[in-house]
């Protein structure tokens, strides 16, 4: 559970605490503002997000149920917002869906409304949008909303005073509500109860070293010194899987949420791992994809845990729910003359 002391350290409380309650109150109207104008996309649309900041599953679970899509036969758009990403660049979240689902497309824009009518109008296909993190962009009608929630201290308050965007009573809006597990059991907030719930694991690990690639079991990491990079909201389950692999952390740098890394920074790091005699560095798909395009030498290995969901301890109701998606999808199709163009 996290502290209700939320992301800011207790000493801040003097300003954080009116600050959160003038945050609430400035979130809370500008969504209603937003529902009030909402605006339907033009294809069916699913929304995947979170109530609170940091790292929730929800990527992972966006990845997950566009596999599942296109396992249906649909052919899903995802549309990000492009948090953080400089002008000319694309978000973290783009580079992480596309390499991990080629075929599948991704576009980005704050404005996901003009992104997705931009990507139709140059000719893109597709039969279904999928919102990456769109459970707050309430200007946008879904079809199925669903949102990622993990173990939230019920004490816990409206940033910056606590992690919470929004308070749990607006859970109420969700279709499906999904819980990561982390070695808990579920738990209920306010009137609502996890519609399903997930564990992470690692099927394998991907390794890179001397300009090569590999794959490796996750045994690789057994008992070996290792660096830890995760700039991700929530570094404490990604930390425990690294541990519980085997490895030693001799080294976990406090990186914030889509950290941006440098060469410099790099090379730095990489010539004092070395001589502290650590044998790779563990960084999550997301970190990776930055990493990659950076310029710096290093002899150490970098090593990328891949992940999947453990969907066995579910109720099945998001296979349910998808199943019903997918079937609608098809309703659009025949009505429209049976082609995505027309949809």
């Amino acid at each position: 559970m996290m502290s209700s002391n939320g992301p800011l350290p207790a000493w801040t409380n003097v300003v954080t605490v009116p600050l959160s309650i003038l945050y609430g109150s400035i979130v809370d109207a500008t969504l209603d503002m937003r529902a009030r104008r909402a605006a339907r996309l033009p294809r069916p649309t699913i929304s995947i997000g979170n109530i609170s900041s940091g790292g929730t599953g929800k990527s992972p679970v966006v990845r997950d149920i566009a596999r599942r899509l296109v396992a249906l036969g649909s052919h899903p758009l995802i549309v990000t917002r492009g948090y953080r990403a400089r002008a000319g660049e694309v978000g973290d979240e783009t580079i992480e869906h596309r390499a991990a689902l080629p075929g599948v497309p991704v576009v980005e824009g704050v404005n996901r409304a003009l992104a997705v009518r931009k990507f139709f109008d140059e000719g893109g296909v597709a039969d279904c949008i999928i919102l990456d993190d769109g459970f707050q962009r309430r200007d946008i009608v879904r079809d199925l909303d669903i949102v990622v929630v993990p173990d939230i201290d019920r004490d816990d308050q409206r940033l910056p005073r606590g992690f919470l965007r929004e308070m749990p009573s607006a859970l109420d809006r969700a279709h499906l509500i999904l819980r990561p597990l982390d070695g808990q059991s579920p738990v209920q907030w306010e009137s609502r109860v996890p519609s399903d719930c997930f564990s992470k694991v690692w099927t394998d690990l991907r390794v890179y070293d001397g300009g090569r690639e590999r794959t490796e079991p996750t045994s690789f990491l057994q008992g070996k010194k290792v660096a830890l990079w995760a700039g991700i909201g929530r570094v404490s389950p990604f930390r425990a899987m690294v541990e519980d692999a085997g490895a030693k952390i001799v080294s976990a740098p406090c990186l914030r949420d889509h950290v941006r890394y440098t060469s410099r920074w790099l090379t730095a790091q990489c010539e004092s791992l070395q001589i502290a005699d650590v044998q790779c560095v563990v960084a999550t798909e997301k970190d990776w994809g930055k990493i990659s395009r950076c310029s710096f030498a290093s002899s150490l290995s970098f090593v990328r845990p891949q992940l999947t969901l453990d969907w066995s301890q579910s109720s099945g109701e998001l296979d349910c729910a998808l199943r019903l998606f997918s079937t609608a999808i098809g309703d659009v199709l025949r009505n429209s003359g049976g082609s995505f163009e027309s949809a």
